[in-house]
């Protein structure tokens, strides 16, 4: 949004001084040439792949993943919540709202669900890497277990173009910080998952 935004929208602004709406007029324009003439930052993608093993049915690893809760972001290790509203039965807008020390960071997503093939989408919609998209398929592993295959193509911006080296480090980066999350979800998985397995009846979360 622009700085000038609600000053735009205003009567007073946009009359200026003299009432006759030039100044304001003369204001606004020169904003967006400025906004214009202000070079874009170069932006680029970096893909990054991993997998976490379950040991339970493809199935259940999928629900109890799909399965969104306030708490989620806890469960991956982190400090914040996240606001989950759910659009239809396969589409969810998350809020996740994270605290970096004194400040905090809310990163917003579109989720669609793909039941059918074990599989969801997640893509950014929130200012910061905005337009990354990110997919999970729960692959089956036998009877009894599964995976998540989890492919990232997160969308970032610099003053240059990042060198191949640069990339590949920065998937590292992304990929280690992002399966360490999983690692933690897998065992909040077990924790709700094993009990109820042991006992023979398969569902969500136990909440």
């Amino acid at each position: 949004m622009p700085r000038n935004f609600h000053c735009w929208r205003s009567v007073s602004c946009l009359r200026g001084r003299t009432g006759d709406g030039k100044e304001g007029s003369d204001h606004r324009q020169n904003a967006l040439n400025r906004r214009r003439d202000t070079p874009l930052m170069p932006r680029y993608t970096v893909h990054y792949r991993f997998s976490q093993r379950f040991p339970f049915p493809a199935g259940d690893a999928y629900a109890w993943s799909t399965d969104f809760h306030v708490d989620d972001v806890a469960l991956m290790g982190e400090e914040g919540t996240r606001k989950v509203d759910r659009i239809d039965d396969s589409t969810f807008i998350l809020a996740d709202t994270e605290k970096r020390g004194e400040r905090s960071e809310t990163k917003v997503r579109l989720v669609r669900l793909y039941p059918e093939l074990l599989m969801w989408t997640n893509t950014r919609i929130s200012e910061v890497g905005k337009h990354s998209q990110f997919i999970y398929q729960i692959v089956p592993e036998g009877v009894k277990g599964s995976r998540l295959e989890f492919t990232g193509a997160q969308l970032d911006e610099a003053a240059k173009q990042p060198s191949k080296a640069e990339l590949a480090a920065a998937a590292k980066k992304y990929a280690e910080t992002d399966a360490l999350a999983w690692m933690h979800l897998a065992e909040a998985m077990k924790k709700d998952l094993a009990p109820i397995r042991s006992r023979g009846t398969s569902r969500n979360r136990a909440r």
